[in-house]
């Protein structure tokens, strides 16, 4: 029992979150459902709704292409803009009934679902459907197990039940049995060659939405005798297995401290905790600030009053959840998060794709892991003025619209299931 006291209070603001959210679509669903029967449709079935998915409807949206979503977690506000018809789930086995009677109303071209876990494609896949069936590929349990760098598969067991070999196997059925796969990075692409998975399958990085875009500073602005980092995203408490639980922040922020660095934290919408060592530095450390979770929407104005955004920095030697591979091509929602709120963006070398293009747009710093000590002489190195003025040259590059011909046609496209 205490456990089940321990977990509900980690998650009461998720929790409250849902509540609330779900109590708007059912507001919303009486008296303002802005689907239209006309145009081609796109659904999206999510357990956590992302800004990933925001992107894609953007994306699609410009091709005259509406989305619909159906999620179990999902940001009202937020994700109406881009979906005019929004519909909750509670349990995967529900989902099937809210498809049909979606298709049943809308010119559905595409059903695009996602894993973690894989229970919500696994249910769709149970039926033939009149729409070809997509996984849009966040994280996938299947790569994380099999590119752990000393070969032993290890699976995360109890500590992760995200790594057991049930779900791996779940996911290599779902993998080669939708129609197509919307990659999140070159990651999965280099799986499947390892594997001869032959599922049609092209990337799609996360991207920037421009009306999110808040206004830059020109100028570098008077000599500073202090800077603020902030951090957005997930964040795990420090009595969390470190194998597992990546990235935590109490030790580098002292770090930071001794460089006269302000360390902001807004912990993930969806996955905050209770934070009582992250609290208790943040009462004797002036210079670290941890801050509750904020909205989707609301995000970049709060990021936009700093002076650079955290991607992060190395995990620990024996970390087992994502796999070098993974931070290898990982191009983070975070990064446009902050490339959203202006923001330059510092990032280590291990994220090798995101430092390439830091590198080629120098509109941030690439650093080592032994870096956070020389950080502040790093940043007084640098024109700031530059960086800023490089970071709006580079969210405009990847604008969500940039890819929506080339996603229409992937979605659209004469596939048949393998």
């Amino acid at each position: 029992m205490p456990g089940i006291f321990r977990y509900l209070g980690e998650r009461r603001r998720v929790i409250f979150r849902l509540l609330k959210h779900h109590a708007l679509w059912f507001f919303a669903e009486a008296f303002g459902n802005r689907a239209r029967a006309d145009l081609p449709t796109v659904i999206f079935v999510r357990r956590s709704a992302r800004s990933r998915i925001y992107n894609h409807a953007a994306s699609l949206a410009t091709c005259g292409f509406q989305s619909l979503l159906v999620a179990q977690a999902f940001d009202y506000p937020y994700h109406r803009e881009m979906f005019p018809g929004i519909y909750p789930w509670y349990k995967a086995s529900s989902i099937p009934a809210i498809l049909r009677k979606l298709i049943a109303k809308h010119k559905v071209i595409a059903i695009v679902s996602s894993l973690q876990p894989s229970a919500q494609t696994l249910e769709i896949l149970k039926e033939k459907w009149p729409a070809p069936v997509f996984i849009d590929h966040h994280d996938s349990a299947w790569s994380q197990v099999y590119f752990q760098p000393d070969g032993t598969q290890n699976h995360g067991g109890d500590s992760d039940p995200w790594l057991s070999a049930e779900e791996v196997e779940k996911e290599k059925y779902c993998f080669t049995h939708v129609d197509g796969v919307i990659a999140r990075s070159n990651e999965l692409v280099e799986l499947f060659q390892a594997n001869s998975v032959t599922t049609p399958t092209e990337v799609f990085e996360d991207c920037c939405a421009a009306e999110y875009f808040e206004p830059i500073a020109s100028g570098s602005g008077p000599r500073r005798e202090e800077w603020a980092i902030a951090y957005a995203g997930m964040v795990f408490p420090m009595d969390h297995d470190p194998r597992f639980a990546f990235p935590q922040f109490v030790n580098l922020a002292s770090i930071f401290a001794r460089e006269r660095i302000h360390f902001h934290i807004y912990p993930g919408q969806h996955h905050e905790y209770l934070y009582p060592e992250y609290d208790a530095e943040a009462g004797v450390n002036p210079y670290f600030h941890m801050h509750r979770s904020v909205d989707f929407g609301a995000i970049r104005k709060e990021l936009a009053r700093y002076d650079f955004g955290l991607v992060g920095f190395n995990p620990p030697s024996d970390y087992r959840l994502f796999s070098p591979v993974h931070f290898r091509h990982i191009l983070h929602a975070k990064f446009h998060t902050y490339l959203e709120a202006g923001l330059p963006i510092i990032v280590s070398r291990i994220f090798a794709h995101e430092a390439d293009i830091i590198r080629k747009y120098q509109a941030g710093f690439v650093v080592d892991q032994s870096d956070p000590a020389g950080l502040r002489k790093l940043i007084e190195s640098a024109d700031i003025a530059v960086l800023r003025r490089n970071v709006a040259v580079l969210r405009n590059d990847f604008l969500a619209e940039r890819q929506g011909a080339r996603l229409r046609d992937f979605l659209a496209g004469p596939i048949s299931r393998p």
